[in-house]
């Protein structure tokens, strides 16, 4: 839906787009695709179970995953589980899920690489007996025919569940070690960040040597491209309450024979993301909601924009990439989506320089033909107001023209064609013409069935078009 900004607008509710003076009507966004950005996710089959927590590589073509909490176990600390399966990667998808060799313990939250036909998975969380991290450490080789006998290998120095790369015959593992008392990763200090390295090959992982851990307290997902280590995390949080949002910081560093090199600031994810990280050739995903994406390049992270969203409201259990493609699987509902990277999608928006909010609602519209937004009838005593919704390329499309650099701003007044539902919106871009709102705002919005104005983000999406976002706290 496209708004413009001057009178009152009138909206519609057909297809396609059309726009004649003042008149808006709602259309799929289309935008110009990037080269790298996700094409439309297509269903696979789904993994065996409802897996959360588990490890995926991929190898010659085909996904291995390992371990995982099955989310339909009782709560009985009996969730941890062993089952490995595969199935093969091509252009049409996922293909059938096939069990083999088990993992010789219950696992969940360990880290599994491959490299030279061989998996290793390192440490771990082993729920029953009495939780636990472990610091043991497995690999085998990987073919065709699945996941070849388990071997136990040189344990992790200490039990955790590390961050790892591999990159040139070596493992390169990051996390943070609470020191004292502290009763978990989320204490304040004392705490120590901690790097250690170690050769790997066909016997196996060798010995672990410390190295240089990441600058920042928490660390949230590492990936490895072109020698180095990309790593996001957050400092120290002493914030109880009304917490402003809080971006991931980003850092990367070099690897080499003589482990992990100084880490060098670079360009932060704008959410504060702990879902699933995957590289694609030059290109970094980040498949939450929405989903993020940026580009590799010699001085680091390039800057970050949105692509097509995953079909869930959530994020997957885990992510690959194979030749072109990204695959995703497990989660609560244990369903599977493919997406081709680069592949056309006409209906995907697109946000350079997105909002730092951890999970991001859109403004869309009040009511829909097929109904999956309503609001009340006026005539029963309830009044509408604008829906929220996470899907990006669901949002409605505020066009400012040439006003909203003007010293005056943009404002919009919107009103519905239809007695029976109300859709009467007010938008100010700047907010200047309202009283003073949170800090991290730069728009705000009144609508009918409120009595004072919501502030939000106004995100821009090119020439004077703009989309309204909000979090959760707003």
């Amino acid at each position: 839906m496209l708004i413009t900004a001057g009178a009152i607008a009138t909206v519609s509710l057909a297809f396609p787009h059309t726009q004649t003076g003042t008149t808006a009507t709602q259309t799929e966004t289309t935008t110009t695709v990037q080269a790298e950005e996700l094409g439309a996710w297509s269903p696979a089959p789904g993994y065996p179970f409802p897996a959360n927590d588990l490890s995926c590589v991929t190898d010659d073509g085909y996904i291995f995953c390992v371990g995982g909490y099955d989310g339909t176990t009782p709560t009985s600390g009996q969730g941890d589980i062993n089952r490995t399966y595969y199935a093969r990667l091509t252009p049409s998808g996922i293909g059938a899920w096939t069990s083999t060799t088990d993992y010789p313990v219950g696992i969940q939250d360990e880290t599994c690489l491959a490299d030279s036909g061989y998996i290793y998975c390192i440490g771990g969380y082993v729920s029953s007996p009495n939780g636990h991290d472990t610091n043991a450490s497995y690999y085998a080789p990987l073919s065709q025919n699945g996941v070849g006998s388990w071997r136990e290998t040189t344990s992790f120095p200490i039990s955790r569940t590390p961050d790892c790369v591999i990159s040139s015959g070596y493992i390169y593992c990051v996390d943070v070690l609470v020191q004292g008392n502290a009763s978990s990763i989320w204490s304040l200090p004392p705490y120590q960040s901690v790097g250690y390295y170690a050769p790997i090959g066909a016997d196996g992982v060798g010995n672990w040597s410390a190295t240089n851990g990441y600058p920042q307290f928490y660390v949230q997902g590492c990936v490895s491209a072109d020698g180095r280590i990309f790593c996001f995390g957050n400092p120290v949080n002493t914030c109880t309450d009304l917490c402003p949002p809080s971006p991931s910081y980003a850092y990367y560093a070099g690897l080499s024979s003589e482990g992990i090199g100084s880490w060098t600031r670079t360009t932060d994810l704008p959410t504060d993301g702990s879902a699933v990280y995957v590289l694609a050739g030059s290109y970094l995903y980040y498949l939450s909601v929405p989903a993020y994406f940026t580009g590799i390049s010699s001085d680091g992270l390039l800057s970050w924009g949105t692509t097509t969203n995953y079909p869930e409201s959530g994020s997957p259990a885990q992510c690959v990439s194979s030749s072109g493609y990204v695959y995703c699987t497990g989660g609560y509902n244990n369903d599977s989506y493919y997406s081709q990277v680069g592949g056309a999608n006409p209906t995907a928006l697109n946000l350079e320089n997105p909002p730092p909010f951890q999970y991001v609602e859109f403004l869309g519209p009040a009511w829909s033909p097929a109904g999956d937004c309503s609001v009340s009838s006026p005539t029963t005593g309830f009044s509408g107001s604008p829906c929220s919704t996470y899907n990006i390329d669901d949002a409605t499309i505020f066009d400012c023209g040439g006003l909203a650099s003007g010293s005056g701003g943009c404002r919009l007044e919107v009103t519905s064609p239809s007695p029976t539902y109300d859709y009467n919106i007010t938008l100010w871009y700047p907010d200047t013409y309202l009283p003073p709102g949170p800090s991290e705002t730069n728009c705000a919005y009144e609508t009918t069935g409120y009595n004072t104005p919501l502030y939000a983000w106004c995100i821009s999406i090119g020439q004077g078009e703009l989309i309204v976002s909000m979090d959760a706290g707003f």
